[in-house]
Formats: C-alpha cells, sequence, structure tokens
C-alpha cells in the first residue's frame, strides 16, 4: 500500500526518542534512591543522547503538517526530548540539543513561510531556556563541581589541540590510524587506539 514515507520515518524516529526518553527516565529514578543528584551516574547516557539527538527534530515534522490542536502532541513530545537530552548527563548531549534544536526551528521557519512568525518565535523562547538550562549544564561539565562529569585530568583538552594541529598539518587524509602521535596526550589501555575525542566536552 502507498504511504507516506517521511511520515513514517518520522514516527520510528520519533519511537525511538520516546523509548530512549522512557529508559532514561528509570535510570535516573533508580540512581536518585541508590546515589541521589550529586553522585548519580548514568552508565549508557551517551547512547541514550545519540538515540535523543537522532529523534530530536522529527516531531517538528508533524508540527509542520498538522493542524490546530494536533500540533500539541508533536510539540509536547519535542520539548520532552529537548529535555531528556539536557537531562542525559552525557556532555556531548547536552552542547548538541540546544545547536540542533535551534537549527531545526530555524530550517522550519524557513520552510513553513505560513507560520514563519510561530517558528521565530519558538527558536527565540528556546534560545532563552537554553540560556537558563546553561547553569545545570555547567553543573556537570565544570571541574572541581560537587559531582562534576568530566575527567580529573587535561587529555581531552590536549586531544583537541593535537587534533588541531594534526588537521593543519594532514588536512586531507589525516595522519593514519596507526599513528602515534598523540602518545603524550592518551594513554589508553592496551590495544586501544590513541583517538581524537568525538566531543569536545
Amino acid at each position: 500500500r502507498e504511504y507516506d514515507v517521511a511520515e513514517a520515518f518520522s514516527g520510528m524516529m520519533i519511537s525511538v526518542g520516546f523509548y530512549a526518553t522512557l529508559l532514561l527516565l528509570l535510570l535516573w529514578i533508580r540512581e536518585l534512591r541508590l546515589a541521589g543528584f550529586a553522585e548519580m551516574y548514568i552508565q549508557p547516557a551517551n547512547n541514550l543522547g545519540t538515540f535523543l539527538l537522532f529523534a530530536l527534530p522529527f516531531p517538528l515534522y508533524f508540527v509542520w503538517r498538522a493542524e490546530g490542536r494536533r500540533k500539541l502532541l508533536p510539540a509536547f513530545l519535542f520539548l520532552l526530548f529537548f529535555a531528556a537530552l539536557l537531562l542525559s548527563t552525557s556532555r556531548g548531549a547536552m552542547v548538541l540539543a540546544p545547536v540542533l534544536a535551534l537549527v531545526s526551528l530555524v530550517l522550519f521557519a524557513i520552510v513553513d513561510e505560513e507560520h514563519r512568525r510561530g517558528w521565530i518565535v519558538s527558536s527565540v523562547v528556546l534560545g532563552v531556556v537554553c540560556v537558563g538550562a546553561a547553569g545545570v549544564a555547567l553543573r556537570f561539565l565544570v571541574p572541581d563541581s560537587p559531582g562534576a562529569n568530566v575527567f580529573d585530568d587535561l587529555s581531552r583538552l590536549r586531544l583537541i589541540r593535537a587534533s588541531m594541529l594534526d588537521f593543519r598539518e594532514y588536512p586531507v587524509f589525516g595522519a593514519g590510524l596507526a599513528g602515534s602521535r598523540n602518545t603524550s596526550a592518551y594513554q589508553p589501555v592496551a590495544g586501544a587506539m590513541r583517538w581524537y575525542h568525538m566531543m569536545i566536552p
């Protein structure tokens, strides 16, 4: 039978985001009971954050296509996924969620001329919320804060600098997977590659 591919795919991605949010909620409840907020540690935070980042823009497709009150449910799911990303304790998710959310809203503002003002207002409101939520995010990003979710050493900062130097010297093909140029910056477990971390934080 015929069906709208974009609508079906968006629905699947929303399902992925919903289940990731539900699992994250259950993990939050468990960690709060076992360790408390200051010492909580959600082991699959990065994995769940990745799924949620994939899913975040897709509720906006239904906000765009729906009419009247039917926009409310997908709008709620978008905000739910966004809140889950900010509370995931994943550094990458906390940094990328506001960026991805704002970019998505701006893109829909460009596409949806009829409701452009609403998209722009939503972007501004979300930007204000992101500024307000920055203090919560910094709680997990800044060293020496209670329960900060960062490494005590500076290996990531050294790797960021090394990645920039390598890109400057080898901008096309890179320095090679077998390169050992980063030995002084990072000492992984035996057999692991000395690679640049996937996110600045």
